[in-house]
C-alpha cells in the first residue's frame, strides 16, 4: 500500500460515510441556517414594524402640534385686528395730534381695558404692550415699568409706517424688555386710525416660551424618550422643555444637516394649511444614540418642529424578545441536532405541509387543513393546527351571524315601529264608517287593511314577489286615500315583466308612507304619490316621488344621517335592508327639492344571491 492510500484511508470521503453521518452533517447547517435566518429576519420585522408604527404615531403627533400652534398664530392675527378696532374706538373723540401725557392719562384705562379684555380672551397671550407716537404707554400681563427706548430700538424701529399693517413677527427674545422670567415671542403692529388714517401707535403681542411649549405631549410616564423642539431659520432653539438650551444653535450637525435638507422644497409647500405639510423623518445620532428625528415646517411662525425619539428606548421591548427569540433559537438547533440524529426525512414533508398551511392561515385561509397521518408529534401538531383552524373559522363565522342576526333584529323592531300605529288609525277609520253607517267603505277598508297585512306578515318570510309588494303599496295607499281623501291621490304604474321577480318584503311602503306624511302632509295642499316600477338592464329600478314639500340639501343630508334615523325610521329601514341584502349591488338615491317634491330610487338586481352575513 502506497502513501496516497494510506492518506486515504485516515480521511474517509465523502461517499464512504454512513448514511447516519451524511444525513448529520448536510442537515445539521442547513437547519443552523434556516434557524439563524428566521430569527434575524424575525428581529428585523418586529423592528421595522416597531419603528414604522412609531413614526406614524409621531407623524401625526407633530400635525397635531403643527395645528395647534398655527391655530395660535391666526389668534395672534385676531387679537391684533381686535386691539386695532377698539383702540380705534378709544381714540374715535380725542385728537392724536393733542395727546401728550397728560391727556394720555385720561384715555389709559380705556386703552388697558381694552388690553385686558384682549388678553383674556386669547389665553395664549401672556402680555400685551400699546405705544403712542408721543412714547406714552399701557400694558396688560406685565410686572412693573417698562423702558420706552429700550422696547423703541427693539422693536418699534422695525415696524414700518408706511403700507399696509399687518401683523409682524420679532425674534425670539429673552424677555427682559418685558420683566418677562423666560424668553417671549413677541408680535407687532402699526394702529391706523380708521376715520383719518394717522398713526395712533403700536402694538406688542407677546407669548411666552412656557405657552409655546405647553403644546408639547406630556412626558413624565413615557416609557420611550421623546423630545420636541421648534427651531427657526438659523437653527436656533426656541421653544423646549430643556430650558438649558432655549435660544442656542442646535450643537448636532446631523440634526442641523437634516433641518438643512430639502428646506427648499418644504418651504415650497409650506403656504398651505398645516394639515399639507409634509413631515420628513430619519434616523440620525443624538447624544451618542441613534433615534428617530422628525421635522415639520410651521409656517404661521416661521418655525421648524424637530421631534426626536431614543430608538434604543423604543427598540427596549424588542432586545427582550430577540434575547428570548435567540435562547428559544439556540434551543430549537439543539433539538435539530437531536432530532437529525433519530429522526428521517419523513418529518420534512408533513413540516412543509404544516408550514404552508401556516402561511395559508396567516394570510387569512381559515379553511385550510393539514394532513395528520402520523402518531408522532408532528401528527399531533398538525392537528392542533386543524383544530385551531377549524375554531377560529368557526368563531369568525359565529361572529357574522351574530353581526347579520343583530342587524336583522334591528331592522325587525324598526318594521314593528312602522306597523303597529298604521293598524290602530285604519281601525279607527273603519269604526267611523261601521258608527256612520258606511258599511260598504269600511268592508273595503277591511278588504284593503287584511291584504296589507298578508303581503306584511307573508307567513314570517323575508323574500316576496314584486307582485305582492306592489299589492301591498296598492292596498296602503287606498287606506291612506280614504283617510285624507282632501290632500293625496296616487298612481302605480309596474311592468308585468318583473312582477315575478323576488324583492325584499316592505321596500316600497315606508318610502311611500314617508312620501305622505313627509312630503304632502307638510305642504297642506293637495298633491299625488307615484310609485312606477321598471327594468333597466338586469336591474330591477322602483320609484317613489311625489310633489310636496320637498327639502333642502342640507336637510336632506340630517335626513339620511343616522342621528336622524329615529323620526325617519322608514327611510332608514330601507336603505339598511338594501344594504343587508344586496350589498354593494342595491342602492337607494333620494333627491329632493323645496316645493317640488322628493323622489326616492331603488335599484336591485333582478336575481338575489346568497344573503351576505
Amino acid at each position: 500500500m502506497g502513501k496516497g492510500d494510506a492518506g486515504r484511508g485516515k480521511i474517509p470521503r465523502f461517499r464512504d460515510w454512513s448514511i447516519r453521518k451524511k444525513f448529520m452533517m448536510s442537515c445539521l447547517p442547513v437547519m443552523v441556517i434556516l434557524v439563524a435566518a428566521i430569527l434575524i429576519i424575525s428581529y428585523q420585522m418586529l423592528y421595522n414594524s416597531n419603528i414604522t408604527k412609531t413614526e406614524e404615531i409621531a407623524r401625526d403627533e407633530c400635525e397635531m402640534i403643527g395645528i395647534r400652534l398655527e391655530s395660535m398664530r391666526e389668534n395672534m392675527d385676531t387679537c391684533s385686528n381686535m386691539l386695532a378696532q377698539n383702540i380705534n374706538r378709544v381714540y374715535s373723540d380725542v385728537n392724536v395730534e393733542n395727546v401728550d401725557q397728560i391727556a394720555f392719562i385720561d384715555i389709559k384705562n380705556d386703552i388697558y381695558t381694552a388690553l385686558d379684555y384682549a388678553l383674556r380672551c386669547f389665553p395664549d397671550v401672556s402680555s400685551l404692550v400699546f405705544i403712542d407716537k408721543k412714547a406714552n404707554m399701557s400694558s396688560a400681563g406685565t410686572r412693573g415699568t417698562l423702558d420706552y427706548e429700550e422696547l423703541r430700538a427693539d422693536y418699534l424701529d422695525q415696524i414700518p409706517d408706511k403700507g399696509m399693517a399687518v401683523t409682524m413677527q420679532f425674534p425670539m427674545g429673552d424677555g427682559s424688555c418685558f420683566l418677562a422670567d423666560s424668553p417671549t415671542l413677541t408680535f407687532g403692529k402699526r394702529i391706523i386710525s380708521m376715520s383719518n388714517g394717522k398713526i395712533l401707535g403700536y402694538i406688542l403681542i407677546n407669548i411666552s416660551e412656557e405657552r409655546l411649549s405647553s403644546v408639547f405631549p406630556e412626558q413624565e410616564e413615557e416609557v420611550v424618550a421623546r423630545d420636541y423642539f421648534l427651531v427657526d431659520g438659523e437653527g436656533i432653539v426656541n421653544v423646549s422643555r430643556q430650558k438649558e438650551r432655549l435660544l442656542k444653535k442646535v450643537d448636532n450637525e446631523e440634526i442641523m444637516a437634516f433641518l438643512a435638507k430639502g428646506a427648499e422644497g418644504n418651504g415650497a409647500q409650506s403656504g398651505g394649511e398645516a394639515g399639507g405639510i409634509v413631515t420628513d423623518s430619519g434616523k440620525l445620532t443624538v447624544n451618542g444614540e441613534k433615534a428617530l428625528v422628525l421635522k415639520e415646517a410651521i409656517p404661521g411662525f416661521g418655525f421648524t418642529l424637530v421631534s426626536s425619539i431614543s430608538i434604543f428606548d423604543l427598540t427596549r421591548d424588542i432586545r427582550a424578545t430577540a434575547q428570548v427569540i435567540f435562547i428559544l433559537g439556540a434551543a430549537g438547533i439543539v433539538l435539530a441536532l437531536y432530532l437529525t440524529v433519530i429522526l428521517s426525512k419523513r418529518i420534512s414533508k408533513p413540516v412543509q405541509e404544516l408550514t404552508i398551511a401556516a402561511e395559508k392561515l396567516q394570510n387569512g385561509d381559515f379553511s385550510v387543513r393539514c394532513p395528520a397521518v402520523s402518531e408522532d408529534e408532528v401528527g399531533v401538531l398538525a392537528r392542533t393546527f386543524n383544530v385551531m383552524a377549524y375554531k377560529v373559522d368557526c368563531l369568525l363565522k359565529e361572529v357574522e351571524t351574530e353581526q347579520r342576526r343583530k342587524r336583522e333584529y334591528e331592522l325587525a323592531l324598526i318594521q314593528a315601529q312602522v306597523k303597529p300605529h298604521f293598524l290602530y288609525n285604519t281601525l279607527d277609520l273603519i269604526y267611523v264608517f261601521c258608527q256612520s253607517g258606511m258599511s260598504k267603505e269600511g268592508a273595503r277598508m277591511t278588504k284593503y287593511l287584511a291584504d296589507f297585512y298578508r303581503v306584511s306578515l307573508s307567513s314570517g318570510r323575508e323574500i316576496v314577489t314584486v307582485q305582492e309588494e306592489i299589492k301591498n303599496v296598492e292596498g296602503y295607499l287606498s287606506i291612506q286615500r280614504e283617510r285624507y281623501c282632501d290632500l293625496m291621490d296616487f298612481s302605480v304604474e309596474c311592468e308585468q315583466e318583473i312582477r315575478a321577480y323576488p324583492i325584499v318584503k316592505m321596500t316600497l311602503q315606508p318610502l311611500v308612507e314617508n312620501a305622505i306624511y313627509h312630503g304632502l302632509k307638510e305642504q297642506q295642499k293637495p298633491g299625488t304619490v307615484r310609485v312606477r316600477g321598471y327594468q333597466e338592464g338586469n336591474m330591477l329600478v322602483f320609484m317613489v316621488e311625489d310633489d310636496g314639500a320637498g327639502m333642502t340639501k342640507e336637510r336632506l343630508k340630517e335626513v339620511l344621517s343616522r342621528e336622524e334615523a329615529k323620526n325617519h325610521f322608514g327611510l332608514r329601514s330601507v336603505i339598511e335592508r338594501i344594504s343587508l341584502y344586496y350589498g354593494k349591488s342595491g342602492s337607494v338615491e333620494v333627491e329632493s327639492r323645496p316645493g317640488r317634491g322628493t323622489r326616492v330610487t331603488v335599484r336591485v338586481p333582478q336575481k338575489m344571491e346568497e344573503k351576505p352575513c
